[in-house]
């Protein structure tokens, strides 16, 4: 009798972790190709992130102490501090005596950084980066938070970036959120590749220029050991910080 009162007990235990091991985690996600955020002083844009309040934010055409914006010498760190969220910065090359490159911020404390060197086959315009922050989003989950710019002379050049891109963030199930812009339609080689190693968890709205958008560039995509699921997704259109139209998706993620 003793001995299964105990492991009754043992079971009331164990039922309530094993419910939370099984509760979504919804998280909130923005990629925005800013076009060096030329347009309006830093407060517009952290304005604009505040009025959304997301977790994680993705960036490109990110400039860092150029001459031609020497009014906004560090602008990533800038709408960081501003928002209260933490900044990585990723120089792609450099340019007007600084640095040209993509970023990323995040709500969620970062446990690492890493930065990749996208491939440049012959006719690439220029260098491109990804960059990828390991976020703890609570004590029992970290996940991988990546953004990036791909090239734009050609869909065989993109392809070598997103197959690269793929097999620098492959090796274990670790959930993945990859987003940015991508320079290629729905129908490319480029995004083809993507959709058959990745889930793509936004429409295929065109998300460029910002009025009356034409093309659809900008995307994000995830993949790991549990399920994704697409709460909510919004392509903002008419938004005069960038040339790029904003993406907007909420995600719950379950284990």
């Amino acid at each position: 009798m003793k001995r299964f009162l105990l492991l009754s007990l043992a079971a009331l235990l164990l039922c309530p972790l094993a419910a939370q091991a099984g509760k979504p985690v919804r998280i909130t996600v923005l990629s925005y190709n800013i076009q060096g955020a030329k347009r309006f002083p830093t407060e517009k844009y952290a304005e604009f992130i505040q009025k959304y309040q997301p977790d994680l934010v993705a960036f490109q055409e990110v400039d860092y102490m150029t001459k031609r914006f020497k009014e906004k010498p560090d602008f990533l760190s800038d709408v960081a501090r501003m928002t209260g969220m933490h900044p990585v910065y990723a120089a792609a090359m450099a340019f007007s005596d600084g640095q040209y490159g993509i970023g990323l911020m995040t709500r969620f404390p970062i446990e690492g950084v890493k930065a990749f060197a996208l491939p440049q086959p012959e006719g690439s315009y220029e260098p491109r980066r990804a960059v990828t922050a390991e976020v703890r989003i609570n004590e029992d989950l970290t996940m991988l938070f990546t953004s990036t710019h791909l090239d734009l002379p050609s869909d065989s050049i993109r392809l070598a970036q997103t197959t690269a891109l793929t097999r620098w963030l492959s090796g274990d199930d670790t959930p993945s959120i990859v987003c940015g812009d991508f320079n290629a339609m729905p129908e490319s080689g480029a995004i083809e590749y993507m959709k058959e190693h990745w889930t793509q968890v936004c429409d295929d709205q065109f998300t460029y220029p910002e009025t009356n958008p034409k093309r659809k560039i900008d995307y994000f995509f995830v993949r790991g050991r549990g399920t994704w699921k697409v709460v909510d997704y919004q392509r903002l259109v008419d938004v005069p910080l960038s040339d790029h139209c904003p993406i907007l998706v909420t995600l719950e993620y379950t284990e």
